[in-house]
């Protein structure tokens, strides 16, 4: 993979690099680590990494993938996002599925009092 397409490296589960707009590395910290923490909590399907294959959402449970239970899986999304490390609060959870994959718009609290969003640091 090349640096220019590089956005963001997870080591050990966190993410440790990202890509500055100058396209420079930088290590992610505070609320912006957090946020990378909150997006990547959402993306991972459980048994997706092969050191942990516990880690992740279980969205290919039977509960899941029988009737597309969506009270279901935005309870699953809700605790994933409020079991990262410096998530305070969850402010607002949408769950939009979009064929056969879902749409996930958060915004919560961090512990230092910034709102993160999925898209990064409000409005970043």
């Amino acid at each position: 993979m090349a640096v220019k397409d590089l956005k963001e490296v997870i080591v050990g589960g966190r993410p440790v690099l990202i890509l500055s707009a100058a396209k420079d590395l930088e290590l992610a910290s505070g609320s912006q680590c957090t946020a990378q923490l909150a997006r990547a909590s959402v993306q991972m399907i459980r048994g997706e990494w092969f050191l942990d294959r516990t880690l992740g959402l279980p969205l290919f449970d039977e509960e899941m993938t029988r009737g597309k239970n969506l009270p279901i899986a935005k309870a699953h999304y809700r605790s994933a996002i409020e079991q990262t490390p410096g998530v305070t609060a969850l402010k607002s959870l949408e769950i939009n599925p979009k064929g056969s994959r879902v749409e996930v718009v958060f915004e919560a609290i961090t512990d230092t009092g910034e709102q993160i969003n999925n898209n990064g640091v409000n409005g970043g």
